[in-house]
């Protein structure tokens, strides 16, 4: 389990690492197709993913994730269908938890759940400022 998730135990990563599935998806393959419907939480294990949405240039992305990193939390957290692709740069292997899953441990495990929301929330706060601030410095000054 990601250390992005921060506020996760050593117990809680290994109870959702038992819980998990784990996947290798090759350069180009979609691991999430913006406009499906969420059905997991991935943890990218190894490798280098590109984020990207629909009437981008196919050059560009709105971020590259590697090791470490948590995708796919957004959809599971707001239960609608994701809102971009993630696309393997070469081989990627993740570690997926289905949406059923992750509900049934957090109904289990109520702790472990508010830790994983916080780490999420966290989470999230931090990719927000950091766009705020490359958008603040993307633009000029008035």
């Amino acid at each position: 389990m990601p250390n992005e998730l921060e506020y996760l135990l050593a117990n809680d990563k290994q109870l959702l690492a038992s819980k998990s599935s784990r996947i290798v998806f090759q350069k180009d393959q979609v691991i999430i197709r913006e406009g499906a419907p969420s059905k997991a939480v991935y943890f990218l294990r190894e490798g280098a993913a590109r984020v990207y949405r629909s009437g981008m240039s196919p050059d560009s992305r709105l971020a590259t994730l590697t090791a470490g990193d948590v995708f796919g939390e957004m959809a599971f957290l707001e239960g609608v269908p994701a809102s971009a692709s993630v696309i393997a740069d070469g081989t990627v292997t993740v570690d997926a938890i289905e949406t059923p899953t992750l509900h049934s441990v957090f109904e289990t495990f109520p702790h472990l759940g508010a830790r994983f929301f916080r780490s999420v929330a966290v989470l999230l706060s931090r990719r927000l400022r950091e766009t705020s601030k490359q958008l603040s410095q993307a633009r000029p000054a008035k």
